[in-house]
């Protein structure tokens, strides 16, 4: 592995207000997250602000999984940094996106703890579109994460 990390920032867009408002539903989306991303969360707090929105955070053996809610606008700011799998990790936003029901995803992904010079560019900038997906070239070139990312479009 050529990274000690990876670093995924993730804007959610379209996902429906009530999904957003609801931190009863979110903490069980995000706990259930981790058990795919296959990391260990050490502790967790949630927080539902009023009139609207939800803030939490996992925190992680392997880093951190945080998030933001705007219901008003459809949107989930995400921030997920682990030592992990890089695929499990992707396949966690995903996971989180798809259960929140957004219509698109704006993702940066930033290798972090650079071993050995990078292959690919330091940071790439994807949009994705339901079904969030990889294609398979991608699992084979973890070691350039980031880097050629799959863009599925509409």
């Amino acid at each position: 592995m050529s990274r000690l990390g990876h670093h995924y920032i993730a804007e959610l867009w379209g996902c429906p207000a009530e999904v957003l408002d609801d931190g009863t539903r979110l903490r069980e989306f995000f706990h259930d997250a981790a058990k795919t991303a296959q990391v260990t969360v050490l502790n967790s707090q949630f927080h539902n602000f009023e009139p609207q929105g939800v803030t939490g955070i996992l925190l992680l053996s392997e880093s951190h999984l945080s998030f933001h809610t705007w219901p008003e606008h459809g949107y989930c700011a995400l921030d997920f940094f682990t030592c992990s799998s890089p695929i499990n990790a992707r396949n966690a936003v995903f996971e989180l996106a798809s259960r929140m029901a957004a219509t698109k995803i704006d993702l940066k992904v930033l290798g972090r703890g650079d071993l050995r010079p990078m292959k690919g560019p330091d940071i790439q900038r994807v949009t994705l579109y339901p079904p969030f997906q990889w294609t398979p070239a991608e699992e084979a070139h973890l070691d350039e994460l980031p880097g050629n990312l799959y863009i599925h479009e509409k």
